[in-house]
């Protein structure tokens, strides 16, 4: 997985904005974004931010901007900026392909429960032993 500015080619680190996540907190706040794995990660925000960034409560943001990245990662990089020219960030695979986020199991279709009572084969049979309303 790798960071593509349509200007600057491959890069290293991208930017994404703490209003996201943040609010008017964090907006303009950009923290620096890597690529580790198959994951975006954030540990620090970039030098013009860090005089602000050092008020705040500093554990709190960096794991909501985390939290945040796997929408990120979730959209192919929808929301991250090039540092050096501040357009949008792709995400693209280590060959140069199209990213494509694979299928998150949280957010997978569960479908209704369904309860099995003893004896009952048919909702009649349920039914019939009801009160009704």
């Amino acid at each position: 997985m790798k960071l593509f500015c349509d200007k600057c080619g491959y890069i290293d680190v991208a930017h994404h904005d703490g209003y996201g996540f943040g609010d008017r907190a964090l907006e303009g706040v950009m923290f620096e974004v890597k690529v580790e794995g198959t994951k975006l990660v954030t540990s620090e925000v970039e030098s013009s931010s860090r005089d602000y960034f050092s008020d705040l409560n500093r554990d709190k943001w960096i794991k909501a901007a985390n939290k945040s990245l796997e929408d990120v990662l979730d959209e192919a990089g929808e929301g991250l900026t090039c540092p050096a020219e501040g357009n949008d960030v792709i995400i693209l695979n280590d060959d140069g392909s199209d990213y494509t986020p694979p299928a998150s199991p949280k957010k997978a279709f569960k479908g209704p429960t369904v309860r099995v009572f003893k004896g009952v084969t048919t909702l009649e049979d349920y039914l019939k032993d009801q009160e009704p309303l």
